[in-house]
């Protein structure tokens, strides 16, 4: 890249000039050259400037006037069309101010006014349709002129007190150059004014030398009276020539008013905003100041700012029209005067109906494709009540005749959803939407949007549009066998994207390779997923399409609900629930207190039984079951049983009965003793057979065999 001052060469075969002035204009030669030949191409550049600076800047200077005198030098091919005249002065060097403007571009002179007592020094620019030239360099000539008296007094003259008991005269200090003269001072003159006009007023004043000063106060003054204020200039030779201009009528300090409104009252409650309210008025020697009038202040429930209108003094009522619907609003009335509010009247509290809402808020439009328009809104700032609804209408824009509805209101009941595809719409066709909130109150303010839908596109143009945007995914609602999908596209404000013209959602159980996708959806924002197992996790994504280019959106895992299919359930689903927790608990508790309970009973009992009188009866007289059992007489050793040595053990069934019964006992007479009527009974009335138990001891080769009856509570069956 070549390089030279202000000129450079680009790599895109291009010249830049920066900051170009007219020594750049000219003939520009391009020349491209090869082994065998060269090409030249011509360009004439012209550069327009500002004009050069004015030179042989002179001045002819007399008492009241000066003549200046200069010369242009260049217009940088763009003619001058004014010349301005600036001067500077002794009393602020350096600084240079306009003293004559629109001077034609043909003149070459021209006068100007002087003021007394000054030192000037000028200089000229020229001005042409580029701009503003640079100055021309200072004049040689210095104008001075002799002094003389002010010409005019102060501008802004004011009295007004800032306490009860003072007055404040204020005025705006005037420049040294409107001095005219050495020994410049303000005179400053105030004077009562009385309503009697037989009565004696003086005149008071005071003389201020500092030029700089700007008010004077005047101490130890009735609250609230009016003056007649003035401020005169003057120097050494006397005051100005303004010096009997009128005075200017001001007040001293005023006061806090001491007397609230009475009998304030609600008499009209229009709707949810507006209200008519009534009050009494204050006494006017109450106001001590300047009565402005009354402020009505409304504090609605739960907001922080107040809301305030104002009404003039003669006012006794007003329309209130800033209330908050459907909320407590608290309403108050005070005078005011022009530096205080006075006290507050007694408080008006009421609840106000439900009114229309407001406009929704940040509407915005887009076109989805050739058929669609995307919509979407926040809600209104002011909802004034409980929104209900949003309604929706289109109609046809065709330059600026704009057509009825083309259908019936779209009606739009959940209030969560803030954007709706339109579809159905005619490509290359420009719609106005309208929409609007509703309360119970009605139909609240309507926000209008424009769009206009795309138009039929070559298979180039598609691929020729920008990608759109990322959607957001957003779970509606899932069931044992299907998903609610629904989405929100991106917005295309700001973002360098399409909103999308379609949209289809793709699915896969979590693990699998292949993605399933369901239908396109050309009229919504959702669709729903069939055909899903119970229990099972899915991997869902958004895809938003625009021409040939499709945008995924980030991959979402979903479980369908219920038990997946041939799985047991889980063991800790169930028991995992508190009551079932503390149901099991208390079971284990009852159990252990019902065990405590029978191992105390049992133990109490010692295996020994309380034996009644019958059986006592059926005994032997000699029989003590405290001492150990001995064969009974009678009892024949023959039939006992034949026992032999065998590591103490008997021979036979473990479970066999140990006595040998006449005919070889067997199962059979188990119980035929204690149900036949023809065998004798073994238990008695009570049903206790404790009374028959025996115990048999036989002795045989050292062997030892003792045969007892097993004990039974009373009342038990023995099998």
């Amino acid at each position: 890249m070549g390089q030279n001052g202000r000129i450079f060469q680009n790599n895109d075969n291009s010249l830049t000039i920066s900051e170009a002035q007219e020594v750049h204009s000219g003939m520009y030669t391009c020349i491209a050259r090869t082994r065998l030949d060269t090409s030249e191409a011509h360009a004439t550049l012209i550069v327009r400037d500002v004009p050069n600076p004015p030179v042989n800047v002179r001045v002819q200077c007399s008492a009241r006037e000066a003549v200046v005198h200069w010369e242009p030098n260049g217009d940088n091919r763009e003619p001058i069309f004014e010349f301005i005249i600036q001067y500077s002065t002794s009393f602020e060097p350096g600084e240079w101010k306009d003293i004559k403007t629109d001077i034609a571009g043909t003149d070459l002179s021209s006068s100007v006014e002087l003021s007394p007592w000054v030192n000037y020094t000028f200089r000229v620019r020229a001005k042409n349709r580029i701009g503003l030239s640079n100055a021309s360099a200072p004049s040689q000539e210095v104008c001075t002129t002799p002094p003389d008296v002010p010409f005019k007094n102060p501008d802004n003259v004011q009295g007004r007190g800032d306490t009860p008991n003072n007055l404040v005269i204020s005025w705006t200090p005037m420049p040294q150059i409107d001095h005219n003269g050495p020994g410049f001072y303000y005179e400053v003159k105030w004077l009562p004014v009385n309503p009697d006009p037989i009565a004696q007023r003086v005149e008071q004043s005071e003389i201020i030398t500092d030029w700089q000063k700007g008010s004077l106060t005047v101490p130890n003054v009735p609250t609230y009276v009016p003056f007649d204020v003035k401020v005169v200039a003057g120097n050494a030779l006397g005051p100005s020539k303004a010096a009997n201009a009128p005075p200017v009528r001001g007040f001293s300090g005023e006061n806090i008013p001491t007397e609230a409104p009475k009998k304030f009252y609600l008499s009209e409650l229009v709707n949810g905003k507006t209200a008519r309210v009534e009050w009494e008025p204050v006494a006017a020697d109450s106001i001590h100041g300047d009565f402005k009038g009354y402020k009505i202040i409304v504090q609605p429930e739960g907001d922080e700012k107040p809301r305030e209108i104002r009404v003039g003094p003669n006012a006794t009522t007003a329309i209130v029209d800033v209330l908050k619907p459907a909320s407590k609003n608290t309403v108050t009335v005070q005078p005011y005067n022009g530096q205080y509010d006075g006290p507050v009247s007694e408080p008006l509290v009421f609840e106000t109906p439900e009114g229309a809402p407001g406009r929704v808020s940040d509407l915005r439009a887009y076109p989805m494709g050739r058929g669609a328009i995307f919509l979407e809104w926040k809600p209104p700032a002011e909802p004034n009540g409980k929104l209900l609804s949003y309604e929706i209408e289109i109609k046809e824009v065709d330059g600026l005749a704009v057509s009825e509805p083309i259908r019936e209101p779209t009606i739009i009941t959940d209030l969560n959803q803030n954007a709706v595809k339109l579809a159905g719409l005619k490509p290359d066709t420009k719609y106005r939407i309208e929409l609007a909130a509703t309360t119970a109150a009605g139909k609240g303010e309507t926000g209008i949007v424009e769009s206009a839908t795309d138009s039929n596109r070559t298979m180039e143009a598609m691929a020729l549009l920008p990608p759109p945007g990322v959607p957001d995914f957003v779970l509606s609602g899932k069931t044992n066998e299907s998903i609610i999908v629904s989405w929100q596209p991106q917005s295309a404000a700001g973002g360098g994207h399409r909103i999308g013209e379609h949209f289809f959602v793709e699915h896969r159980r979590k693990g699998d390779g292949e993605w399933s996708k369901t239908k396109d959806e050309l009229n919504g924002l959702s669709t729903e997923i069939f055909g899903l197992d119970p229990g099972t996790t899915y991997e869902v994504r958004v895809v938003a399409v625009e021409g040939d280019h499709q945008m995924r959106g980030p991959i979402h895992e979903v479980t369908t609900e219920g038990e997946r299919v041939g799985e047991a359930p889980s063991p800790y689903g169930f028991a995992s629930y508190p009551w079932f927790i503390a149901l099991m608990c208390l079971l284990a508790l009852l159990l252990l207190i019902c065990l405590i309970v029978c191992v105390v009973r049992r133990s109490k009992r010692g295996g020994k039984y309380a034996v009644n009188e019958g059986d006592r009866s059926k005994r032997p007289a000699s029989y003590d079951y405290e001492k150990a059992p001995t064969i009974p007489q009678g009892l024949a050793t023959n039939n006992l049983p034949k026992v032999r040595p065998n590591d103490g053990g008997i021979n036979g069934d473990e479970n066999a009965s140990i006595i040998s019964r006449e005919g070889g006992g067997s199962e059979a007479d188990s119980m035929e003793e204690y149900g036949d009527p023809d065998q004798p009974k073994m238990f008695s009335e009570d049903g206790s057979w404790i009374g028959q138990y025996a115990s048999n001891t036989v002795r045989s080769n050292d062997a030892v065999v003792s045969t007892t009856v097993a004990q039974h509570p009373t009342g038990s069956t023995f099998v």
